[in-house]
């Protein structure tokens, strides 16, 4: 397999500032309990709102145990307000003290042990995990949404049969300090994934790079689990970019990708509404035309405009589009199949 370089997808700029996480939450006017915030992912837990603070604040980012969600100050200016990552910018350096200023293409310590130990985890874990077929629950659970299970599964869509037999061999290869680098060890220290055994692998150049874990349960408190600390390093189905295609489809979660690519549409993935990092702009070419398809509600049309003003900033060919049946690419699709 190839390897994985972690500073290949940095920003062009060449330096960045690090706000204080905390003096941003206060800035905000968040509701801090001890260290704690409401999640800002609402829409990630049960009932649409965190019950009980669940995400923690840390100098440098923060991170949400219940649902996995996490980022820094750019990110929670940018959930909060619905800033772009320049209008953070702003807010945050007329309001909040900042860190030493940082080269943006540092390798850190971190940075390192996922390259040389987390990503072998990724790696195994795939291997550990089986095909989705229509002989395995995963295979069914993509089937009822009119997802073909082997297109998934070529594209890195993995079931875990068992998921403690697996859990049990990645401890039996790894260290503990290696599983939590990848982020599948949560803070019970315990398997990440356990109930969330529908995983969607991140691959790129057939290199798993990150992942996102799906419950299969009817009503589940978490519908969607990510790597415990770990930010998202690329969009999904981010070897689309390799055909250069001429028309690009930006969809909002896994699902929708998935959904696309079975319609034949070169697409790729952003993990939710808000979270199309501005640097992720420089993976796309420029000749490339943008077709933001976002949820057909509010919050995904309003968050499809945002992004298509993004890519304008940047020069590109951007429209906003909504499905025209149905609520997302996926419903759009099962409507077409059925």
């Amino acid at each position: 397999m190839s390897s994985y370089n972690p500073g290949s997808f940095s920003h062009n700029k060449p330096r960045r500032v690090k706000f204080n996480v905390p003096a941003t939450a206060e800035a905000l006017k968040l509701d801090v309990v001890g260290k704690n915030i409401h999640c800002l992912h609402p829409d990630k837990h049960y009932g649409g709102f965190d019950q009980n603070p669940s995400c923690r604040l840390n100098e440098d980012y923060f991170y949400c145990f219940s649902c996995g969600s996490s980022g820094d100050a750019i990110d929670m200016v940018q959930l909060v307000l619905g800033y772009s990552f320049s209008e953070a910018w702003d807010y945050l350096s007329m309001r909040v003290p900042c860190d030493a200023l940082t080269p943006v293409n540092q390798v850190t310590r971190f940075d390192k042990e996922l390259a040389a130990n987390g990503h072998q985890v990724f790696t195994r874990l795939f291997e550990l995990a089986s095909m989705p077929t229509l002989e395995n629950l995963g295979g069914r659970y993509l089937s009822n949404r009119k997802l073909n299970p082997e297109l998934c599964g070529s594209l890195g869509v993995r079931y875990l049969e068992d998921p403690s037999k697996a859990w049990a061999i990645l401890c039996s290869e790894f260290s503990l300090d290696d599983l939590e680098v990848a982020g599948i060890v949560n803070n019970a220290g315990t398997f990440h994934f356990e109930e969330h055994p529908l995983l969607f692998f991140f691959l790129h150049n057939n290199t798993p790079v990150y992942l996102a874990g799906r419950s299969m349960q009817a009503n589940p408190k978490i519908k969607e689990l990510k790597p415990v600390g770990l930010s998202c390093p690329v969009p999904y189905l981010i070897d689309v970019l390799l055909t250069k295609p001429t028309a690009l489809y930006i969809c909002e979660g896994l699902i929708d990708t998935l959904s696309a690519a079975q319609l034949g549409i070169s697409a790729i993935g952003a993990p939710g509404a808000n979270s199309f990092p501005e640097n992720w702009l420089e993976l796309i070419p420029k000749t490339t035309r943008i077709h933001v398809l976002f949820d057909r509600d509010p919050t995904g049309e309003n968050s499809a405009i945002k992004l298509q003003k993004l890519f304008r900033s940047y020069f590109f060919r951007a429209d906003a589009l909504v499905v025209p049946i149905g609520k997302d690419v996926n419903d759009f699709l099962i409507k077409k199949v059925l």
